[in-house]
Order: structure tokens, then sequence, then C-alpha cells
């Protein structure tokens, strides 16, 4: 079985190079003087190595990306959520590339009494990225309570503003992007996550994104294969030193 799955590959593991689509989503991938890198650019290009294989990012847009996997034209690609419609031109590993956990930031020192299920939504100025999805729970509940206000604004920047001005209580943001934004521009003392009784950070929703793999170009056993190093990267510190790089904390 090993000897056909070695045969079935376009070259051997050792000399094969993956072509790996995705799109710029800072810090997760980004074009910076005409070199693509990020923090999920380093987890691959780490994960892949350590199985024998080279890789060539591109970055297009998404639906490009995702055509690309499902035609051959690229081997892999990320971060992909997994449903129904993608498993059957993708394998998935059984370990997520990352999972993508949307909080809640506030100004740092204000007293803001949020739970996990809005409850008192009807006291508290909202702020959201325009265009943004938060995962189906959040969703949801965004739908269905009435917030004093809901505010969008379509990036970090100007939503992080507003925040510090007090015309915001809350931002919703995905934690790795908006960690990665706050270190940049020096926010740190400034911004601070919504945590609860215990002094834990809020977790509202959360979402599994994959490195997955064309079924055009590779076999499952590539996708299974790079399961078990992803996981090998989190025990051994890897994977977190990595997100440290562009966080400033690995948290």
């Amino acid at each position: 079985m090993l000897l056909v799955a070695i045969l079935c590959l376009p070259a051997s593991a050792g000399e094969r190079t993956l072509k790996v689509v995705s799109f710029e989503s800072p810090p997760y991938a980004f074009t910076d003087r005409d070199k693509i890198k990020g923090m999920l650019c380093d987890v691959v290009r780490e994960g892949l190595s350590r199985m024998g294989l080279k890789v060539r990012f591109e970055l297009v847009p998404w639906k490009r990306a995702v055509q690309m996997v499902r035609f051959g034209q690229a081997d892999a690609i990320f971060y992909a959520v997994c449903n129904d419609e993608r498993t059957t031109f993708l394998y998935y590993p059984h370990e997520p590339l990352v999972v993508e956990s949307t909080i809640a930031l506030k100004k740092k020192g204000r007293k803001i009494a949020v739970d996990r299920d809005f409850s008192n939504a009807e006291k508290l100025f909202l702020g959201v990225g325009r265009g943004f999805y938060y995962g189906p729970r959040l969703e949801g509940l965004l739908a269905t309570r009435r917030f004093r206000k809901v505010e969008e604004a379509p990036g970090y920047a100007i939503n992080l503003r507003k925040l510090l001005a007090g015309r915001i209580d809350i931002l919703l943001a995905d934690r790795v992007p908006s960690a990665y934004f706050i270190y940049q521009q020096g926010m740190g003392k400034d911004i601070e996550p919504v945590t609860d009784d215990f002094g834990e950070v809020i977790v509202f929703d959360s979402v599994k994104s994959y490195l997955a793999f064309s079924r055009k170009t590779t076999l499952p056993e590539m996708a299974l294969q790079f399961g078990k190093v992803l996981l090998e990267m989190r025990r051994d510190g890897t994977y977190t030193a990595i997100e440290a790089r562009y966080t400033g904390n690995g948290n």
C-alpha cells in the first residue's frame, strides 16, 4: 500500500514542491516587499518541511483559490473551513491549522459587564467589522439580541479608534488578527479583551480552519501526515513560538 502511494505521487516526497494558495489576510498570510509571509505561511512551511516537502505560496482572491485546488491548479489551500461540498474535492487533516476565535475588546480599565449570551445587550454599544463572519452561534445572537446600538466599520483601525474614544463599549474581533494589529500599532497598553468572573477571556464563537489538499494532485495520506505533524508542532511549542512572532505574546 505504501509503495503504491509513493508511486502515485508526481515526484518523490523529498523532491516535491507543493503549490499552496490562500488570500491576503494579515497576520496569517500577506505580501511584504514582494515576499509572501505570515503566521500560517510559517506554520505550513515548517509542517511540510518536516514531511520532506518544499512549498511555494500564491495569494489570490479566495474564490479563485478554491477553484485552483478544485481543478488541480494548486496542491493545497489554507485556511479553509470544512463543509460537505468541499470534501468532494479536498482532503482534510484531522488537526485544524487554526481555530478562529471571536472575542470582545474593550478600553483597558473600563468596567463593562458582558456575558457569553449578551443578556445585557440593550445596554451595549457594539462595534463589528463590516462583512465579517463571526461563526454560527454568534451570528445567531447578533440577529436576535437587541443592542443599544451596533456600529459597523471596514477594519480594525477605525473600530479601535471608536473604542478608545468611547463611541462603542466593546468590539467583536478575531483573536489573532486583532492581537497582531494591536501589537503592530503599540496599542497593547490601551486595549484589553473582555473576561469572565474568573479572569478568563470570553470566546463567543470559534471556527476551525484547515490546510486542505487537492484530490486532483495529492493523496489522503498527505493530509493524514500533515495532521500528525501539526499536532506535534503544537506539543513541542513550535506553533506557539510562531504565533508569538506576530502577536507579541502567543497566547
